[in-house]
């Protein structure tokens, strides 16, 4: 289920490169939109919260997401609660590390609690809330598969993120004025890169990707 209503709550006004945010109203449409699409959702599919193993949220920062999580459990048992914030805090693991990063968040969520979950099982069903200011939100559900661990790639997610170096304040604004791909034509190197599909470069200005 979707839902949308036309808020200035996070833009970027034209002729600047940072956003601007009303923090409090953004954080109120969140969770109202979160409230309208779960709802919606449970009154069209007929599913109830126990129909879930675990829900995952657009994580601005995490504690938005728990804030979100709280309405959905207003009415579930203790011991239930307990294993949605449990799962939740799993979830969460990689993000609270990371830091936003806005539509991929709720992604590195999932990846965060397929890879730290203890209880997940294949064939339960996860909930996932997607949000964007402006503003949008969807809720949607996916089914955990039998071979979900061999979609981690066999990758340690915990020593990739052990190897960040650590920038100065100088080093990160210097950082944060270069942008990550220009608009000049040209290929990327991509051999090092282990993923199924990459981003190749730029052709016509045109974002180019392909598939090994």
């Amino acid at each position: 289920t979707a839902y949308t209503q036309d808020i200035m709550d996070f833009w970027r006004p034209l002729g600047k490169n940072e956003a601007l945010v009303d923090g409090r109203y953004s954080e109120d449409v969140y969770l109202n939109f979160f409230s309208h699409v779960w709802q919606a959702y449970l009154d069209k599919t007929g599913y109830q919260l126990g129909d879930f193993a675990a829900l995952l949220f657009h994580l601005p920062y995490t504690k938005m997401g728990l804030k979100a999580l709280r309405i959905a459990l207003k009415d579930a048992r203790p011991d239930e609660a307990v294993n949605f914030v449990q799962e939740f805090e799993h979830a969460r693991t990689f993000n609270r590390e990371v830091g936003n990063l806005y539509t991929g968040s709720l992604y590195l969520s999932l990846l965060s609690l397929l890879f730290n979950s203890e209880k997940l099982r294949a064939g339960q069903r996860i909930g996932l809330f997607s949000y964007g200011s402006g503003a949008e939100a969807e809720f949607y559900s996916g089914i955990v598969q039998s071979n979900f661990k061999q979609g981690l790639m066999n990758v340690n997610y915990l020593q990739v993120l052990n190897e960040r170096q650590e920038v100065s304040v100088s080093e990160y604004e210097k950082l944060y004025q270069q942008h990550l791909f220009s608009a000049q034509e040209g290929r990327v190197a991509y051999d090092t890169d282990p993923a199924r599909y990459f981003f190749a470069g730029i052709s016509d200005f045109k974002r180019q990707y392909q598939e090994k």
